[in-house]
């Protein structure tokens, strides 16, 4: 599911328990009901997530999609 910052749904993608929630995040992405401002150096959308989301094809897909990925390591998480 990825919601607002007031955390209202913007989408949500269905599946079986036994895949990853990090192979979801772009078909999640891509099914986002609203149509998204487009980025502006003022007002940068983030996409927060946990470090499981921090490399490979997830960063990928957030980048892609002119998010910025403000993902945090599990100990600054706790700071």
């Amino acid at each position: 599911m990825l919601v607002d910052a007031r955390g209202v749904p913007l989408s949500l993608i269905a599946s079986g328990a036994n895949v990853h929630d990090v192979k979801l995040l772009q078909p999640t992405l891509d099914r986002t009901v609203l149509a998204r401002p487009q980025p502006h150096p003022e007002r940068p959308q983030n996409l927060c997530a946990d470090a499981g989301y921090k490399g490979g094809p997830a960063l990928q897909a957030a980048v892609a999609r002119n998010y910025q990925p403000p993902i945090k390591q599990r100990k600054e998480e706790a700071d």
